[in-house]
């Protein structure tokens, strides 16, 4: 009998020690919808941090370490004869937080977009160096939803002035990473310096960059291309 009772209490033991146990899966972290909208803010470089940051951020163009935008760029010579081809990838790696709270984005790759950008519900803006006040930044509106199809402003090339321009289309761009419908064109023109045209969709980013650079000797309009980025693959989490 009492050899009974210990084989039985050994294989309770057993079983116990090879029952599966439950482990809850983790739960897909909530996007946070960006509704603040910084006009014209200036902030003292010293008020400015770099900050540990794992949240992810919905709005006009979707925030999280995780997310990435694959281009290949196509790189041109001064003449705007083609030089070279290579593929870049675009990721927002490193967080800053200025004392209205709000979470900025850095990136080193250029499509067009601030390397230090805020997305709100329908617009982009950028955080830059002031160019007139030291030891300040400030922000600016870069990019967002018009209701008119065509929309014309005043623009720039940092301290360069620029024509701008935003054209909502309805037509289809076709990339290697898909068909893109509903995008924004938007276009920042300095005669005799440079011009910028970002194509981009609301909701996701920049499906096609390119930049031209002025040519002398000509006219103003003399354009050469410089760079062609278009996306080729990505990975976006919301």
């Amino acid at each position: 009998m009492n050899k009974l009772l210990l084989f039985s209490g050994a294989f309770i033991i057993i079983f116990s020690a090879c029952k599966k146990t439950e482990v809850p899966l983790p739960m897909n972290e909530a996007c946070i919808q960006q509704t603040m909208d910084p006009l014209a803010v200036a902030y003292d470089t010293n008020q400015v941090y770099y900050i540990n940051y794992s949240g992810k951020h919905c709005g006009f163009m979707p925030f999280n370490s995780k997310n990435y935008w694959v281009y290949e760029d196509s790189i041109f010579d001064g003449n705007g004869n083609f030089k070279t081809v290579k593929i870049d990838t675009l990721r927002y790696t490193k967080t800053l937080q200025t004392p209205d709270q709000l979470i900025w984005w850095e990136t080193k790759k250029d499509v067009g977009l601030p390397r230090k950008i805020y997305a709100s519900e329908n617009a982009i803006y950028g955080l830059e160096n002031g160019s007139f006040i030291v030891d300040s930044f400030y922000t600016k509106r870069e990019l967002y939803e018009a209701e008119k199809d065509t929309v014309n402003f005043l623009a720039s090339f940092v301290d360069i002035v620029a024509f701008g321009k935003i054209i909502k289309t309805t037509e289809a761009l076709r990339t290697e990473a898909g068909s893109f419908s509903n995008y924004i064109m938007l276009e920042k023109y300095a005669p005799g310096y440079r011009r910028d045209r970002v194509y981009f969709v609301p909701g996701f980013g920049v499906i096609k960059y390119t930049s031209e650079f002025y040519k002398a000797p000509g006219p103003p309009s003399n354009m050469k291309l410089f760079i062609k980025s278009t996306l080729i693959g990505y990975h976006t989490e919301n």
